[in-house]
């Protein structure tokens, strides 16, 4: 647990800090270290931090393990939390989605966003490419292209 405290400690860090000091890099390397075991705690924290924390956590997440991953996406779309933290999350899964209730979960959340949020498809288009879900988006859309939605 003390692994935890110590990221979490880094994640509350003033911004200033936190980049002169980069650490983001450590932040990095903690978050790749949690195992399944830290999973209630991250999640219990995750509700209860703010968007800074979370994004923070979200832009580090490159090495999360997929177990701890698919509990914080689950997690993620179940309560408010900023869109961009999910997008930036979803980089983090496999580029081969696979069928499961998260994965249509991601496409209609992303599906969502696209009608509530044009300005950031782009960001909507590549997250959904790099995991894999980009054409079962389309699909949901109605669309046979990213250049028929304009992109």
């Amino acid at each position: 647990m003390a692994t935890f405290e110590e990221l979490d400690a880094l994640l509350f860090a003033d911004e200033e800090q936190y980049y002169a000091q980069d650490l983001f890099v450590s932040v990095e390397d903690l978050i790749a270290t949690l195992s399944d075991h830290d999973i209630p705690a991250l999640l219990e924290v995750w509700q209860a931090r703010g968007a800074s924390w979370r994004g923070r956590f979200s832009q580090a997440s490159a090495s999360i393990s997929q177990s701890v991953l698919v509990a914080l996406l689950g997690a993620a779309l179940a309560s408010p939390t900023e869109p961009s933290t999910i997008l930036e999350l979803m980089d983090c899964l496999p580029r081969m989605a696979d069928r499961s209730a998260l994965s249509q979960s991601l496409v209609e959340f992303s599906a969502e966003l696209w009608h509530a949020a044009p300005d950031v498809r782009r960001q909507i288009q590549m997250s959904t490419w790099r995991c894999g879900l980009s054409g079962r988006l389309l699909e949901r859309l109605g669309l046979k292209s990213w250049q028929e939605a304009g992109l």
